[in-house]
């Protein structure tokens, strides 16, 4: 079963700032 749900702008920027924080962190470790 698909749950359609929709994230306000608040948790979207939420979502964004922590998948940003991932894939920095990602790039940092790749550098070691």
């Amino acid at each position: 079963k698909i749950i359609d749900f929709k994230l306000n702008e608040t948790e979207q920027a939420a979502f964004s700032k922590s998948a940003e924080a991932v894939r920095s962190m990602n790039s940092v470790l790749k550098t070691l």
